[in-house]
Order: structure tokens, then sequence, then C-alpha cells
């Protein structure tokens, strides 16, 4: 059947209404007329396949990858890098509205914070298929993996793993597999193209001061984008007394302490504490999960807290713990913007305003959202 595409929602898909069931549809633009057939029908919710495009959006461009469409990744570069930015700003505002019933129009939308959408990527997870031999990332909607020789939007060190040293990456496969079919070997390239494939450090340059991670622990995927993420984040902390919640090897915190500031970092992961400790001069740490460190060790009087949950967001003590600290700023950086407007939520309801939302571009060409909100404290 025909259906006209109404807007693009979480996971990059379509939406597209006809009476009282609704469609989802990948592969396409708001306004687009396209021809689809039902894969799958529960109640009024349609899945379908993309047949073919009757009317394109002026929007739509020709993906320059060459595996687009085999490869699972990079689910939105049959667009502009631009109209992608718009795209998800859109989807992360449409479920604070939906999820968390707030009012877009109550809070400033600053500027997208955007960096380069081609060759930007130092962090990865490559999908090794021992039998097969093959190195890569996941076909569509499968489990296959497609052998990949060069990537568009990775840097270069990370293709030339792809290219001209397979021969590391099958090797370190084999070691952690175990007899298993396919592999995941994380890596993340370094600022001096030297490249970690599990827990070797390399050194990341980001606002020109070297920062030390490895493979086996987080790292945000985009340097660009993160320049400009910790700017924002500078200039919305307020007062002395910092706590960096979720604080990974200390980003933020090392850009944020000093010797004039109380700053604390709460980490559980001891790779990322062992690297927190390189990459922090001033700091406090505390080896708890969020969950439990502040009854460990209460803070009741906080100026700004920092929180960079995982997709999953806060939980409920969580949540807890961050209210009772009463701080006069509380800078929320996420990477699902549905769990991100449950908080905004509660966070509202516990006594803080939402004044300030900035969409990041972490993830260029994919659905993915990043967002830094600034929340206020009434009273």
């Amino acid at each position: 059947m025909r259906v006209v595409i109404e807007k693009i929602v979480s996971q990059g898909d379509g939406l597209a209404r006809v009476g009282s069931d609704v469609y989802f549809v990948p592969g396409v633009l708001p306004g687009e007329e396209v021809e689809v057939r039902e894969l799958s029908r529960r109640k009024n919710v349609v899945n379908c396949e993309l047949l073919d495009i009757l009317v394109a959006s002026p929007k739509r461009v020709v993906p320059f990858c060459p595996y687009w469409g085999i490869c699972g990744g990079c689910n939105l570069q049959f667009t502009t890098a631009q109209e992608g930015v718009r795209i998800k700003e859109s989807i992360v505002l449409e479920n604070l509205r939906r999820i968390g019933r707030i009012d877009t129009s109550s809070f400033h939308l600053e500027p997208p914070i955007t960096g380069e959408s081609r060759g930007y990527r130092q962090r990865a997870r490559f999908q090794v298929d021992l039998r097969a031999g093959r190195i890569g990332f996941y076909a569509r909607g499968s489990h296959e993996v497609v052998d990949i020789r060069n990537c568009p939007i990775l840097v270069p060190a990370l293709n030339t793993l792809l290219c001209d040293q397979r021969d590391r990456v099958f090797s370190v496969a084999e070691q952690t597999g175990r007899g298993k079919g396919v592999i995941t070997v994380p890596v993340l390239a370094g600022s001096d193209g030297e490249v970690s494939l599990d827990d070797t450090p390399v050194s990341i340059s980001v606002q020109g001061r070297m920062l030390r991670a490895s493979a086996g622990v987080f790292f945000q995927n985009h340097v660009g984008v993160l320049d400009r993420m910790i700017t924002f984040i500078q200039h919305y902390t307020e007062g002395n007394r910092i706590v960096d919640l979720f604080s990974g090897v200390g980003t933020f915190a090392s850009f944020l302490e000093s010797p004039s500031r109380e700053t604390v970092a709460v980490e559980h992961n001891a790779s990322c504490l062992s690297f927190a400790r390189e990459n922090l001069e001033y700091t406090r740490f505390f080896t708890e999960d969020v969950e439990s460190w502040n009854a460990v060790a209460p803070l009741s009087s906080v100026d700004t807290v920092i929180v960079d949950p995982p997709r999953s967001g806060l939980t409920p003590i969580a949540h807890r713990a961050i209210t009772d600290m009463h701080s006069q700023a509380l800078i929320y950086v996420s990477c699902d913007s549905a769990t991100f407007a449950r908080d905004a939520s509660l966070f509202i309801q516990q006594g803080y305003r939402l004044e300030r939302l900035a969409y990041a571009d972490m993830y260029p060409q994919s659905s993915h959202t990043e967002t830094i909100a600034v929340f206020g404290r009434n009273g």
C-alpha cells in the first residue's frame, strides 16, 4: 500500500498513519510518499518493509558508503548531515513532550553541537567472524558479519585495522573467543595513530589536553563534538563544589577541577578509575556505584552535579541521591532521549526546572541521539 511519512521517530523509522493504524517504515524521510509491504502487525501498529519511494524528499541524497543498505550502521546516511541533525533534535523534543509531559517552549533550545560527519569515529566495536574470516559490522537486521575493508566514518587508524592489519584483529578475537563464532572486538584510536584493542592505553587529545583511556573502557566516539560539549559544560557549571557521577575516565571532571574547587568523581568501574587517576589531579574519588555512594559519604551542599548515565538512565535511588544534594545546577548528559525525558520529568517534579537543552551530534549518519540539559533548582 501507499503511505505518506509524517515524521521520523526513535530508532530512525518513519511514521505514517492510515485511519487508526500507525505504520513504521525504515529508510524514509518526512513528507515522502512510499510504497510499503506489511511485515507484522500488533493491533493497530504495523511494521513495514519499504518497497519503493514514489515521491522523494528534496533532503534525500545518495549514501556515500558502498556498504550502505547491507551494513546495519548509519541508518540516516540517505539524507544530509544538516537534515539528520534536525530530525534527531526533533526526536529529542518529541520524547520530552510525549514521555516527559514537558512543555518544550519552557526552556531555551541551544544551537546544535556538531562536528565532522565523516572520518570522525575513533571508537568502535568490530564484529569478527572467525569461521568465515570476516571483520566488520553486523548486517542490517541480522547477526551476519559484513566484511568491511574501509568505513567512511572511521578515523584512518581504525580503517588501517580493517584493511592492512586484519591479522591483529583476528589475533585478539581468537584469544578472547574461546571457540565462539562471532567475537566483538572493541577498538579505540589515540590521537597519535596508536590503537587499543584491549586494555592497552592510548592518549586522546581533547582541547589540547591528553587523556588516557583504552578500548576496554567507555570513551566518547567523536572528539570534535566532545570538545564543544566540554565547553558547554564548563560554561554552565556553577560554584566550587562539583560532583561528577558516572565519571568514567574523568573526562568532564578533568576540565572542571582546580586547586580552588572541591571536585568529586563517582565511578565503580576499576578500569575507568585507574585511568581517571592518571587524568585527574585535584579530584577526590569514590569507588562506589551511584546508587550507594551518597549513603557512604553524603554531601549535603553541592553547587553543580554532572551526570552521564548509561542508556537505561537513572534508577529511583540515584534520583534520590542527586536531589538530596540540593545542588543549584544539574547538568545531565544523555545518550537516550526516551530515558532522559523520563528522568527530566522526575527532576522537575522534585524541584528542578529545565533551563537549557542542546542536541549534540555525537553519532552523525545514524539515528542515535546525544543531549546535554541544564537544570536549575527552584527556590
